[in-house]
């Protein structure tokens, strides 16, 4: 079972993730050049955090729940991600995401995903690209 990262850890890897990046402006810009731009970045946060209304933070902080939820319940970790992670996490919203287990879209059908090579042999075609049929217009009479 994957541990649930707190709060408190995703601070500290916050902080360490500006002070590398400070670092970095710093071996590339020099020094002050690094100071003025991680002023710049707190006047970016400050200006967010004025205008960002109160329901969006708690919104944010409902899906980061849910995001939880998924990674334990799927052995992912929290703070990698990457396609396939995303087209996971969407899916299983969709299916079971939940508390009670029901998807977030119960009355949508969600495919299943299957490699290409037997997409092709179930259909009994060579090729994975299959054609819909339109159906016939009506005419106005």
């Amino acid at each position: 079972m994957v541990e649930m990262t707190t709060e408190v850890e995703l601070v500290d890897h916050v902080v360490a993730e500006r002070q590398a990046l400070i670092e970095q402006w710093a071996e590339r810009h020099g020094v002050d050049a690094a100071r003025r731009l991680a002023e710049a970045q707190d006047l970016a946060d400050a200006v967010a955090a004025e205008i960002t209304p109160d329901n969006t933070l708690d919104t944010y902080n409902k899906s980061w729940r849910v995001r939880s939820r998924f990674c334990t319940a799927t052995d992912l970790p929290e703070l990698e991600g990457n396609r396939g992670s995303l087209v996971a996490f969407v899916t299983w919203m969709l299916r079971e995401g939940q508390h009670n287990g029901r998807g977030y879209a119960p009355v949508l059908p969600v495919p299943t995903w299957r490699p290409r090579s037997s997409v092709c042999a179930s259909a009994g075609s060579t090729s994975a690209v299959t054609s819909r049929a339109r159906p016939a217009r009506r005419s106005r009479a």
